[in-house]
């Protein structure tokens, strides 16, 4: 999700009558199929890192959509046929991606951080 993406979602709900001047966006990151090739997660984990280290107060958090596989399945014959570590539900980032997604926010420094508790 670029800084765009974020600023966008946030005119949108600013729009919304039950919006308030403090709203900041917990992001969800989930493959979606015919998007694989298009969203790298590495390099959407780079443009939030980077959002987080410049200072901007529009995210609040991550959902990280993750198994030991990527992808997702399909299980019409139950367990049959199964790939073990691969989602039947979501499609999720791979262990290997999700290692280097959370080094990279790792290195956001509490510092670049802006912390909710006791801020209005």
């Amino acid at each position: 999700m670029t800084h765009k993406h974020v600023v966008a979602a946030r005119k949108l709900f600013k729009r919304s009558p039950q919006s308030t001047q403090g709203l900041c966006l917990y992001l969800f990151f989930q493959l979606v199929p015919h998007l694989y090739n298009t969203l790298p997660m590495e390099q959407v984990t780079a443009s939030v890192s980077e959002q987080l280290r410049s200072g901007s107060r529009a995210i609040m958090g991550v959902m990280i959509e993750s198994n030991l596989e990527e992808g997702a399945q399909k299980c019409p014959n139950g367990k049959v046929g199964l790939k073990r570590g691969v989602s039947i539900t979501d499609a999720c980032v791979s262990w290997e991606t999700t290692k280097d997604m959370l080094r990279e926010l790792d290195e956001v420094s509490p510092e670049d951080l802006y912390l909710f508790y006791g801020e209005s």
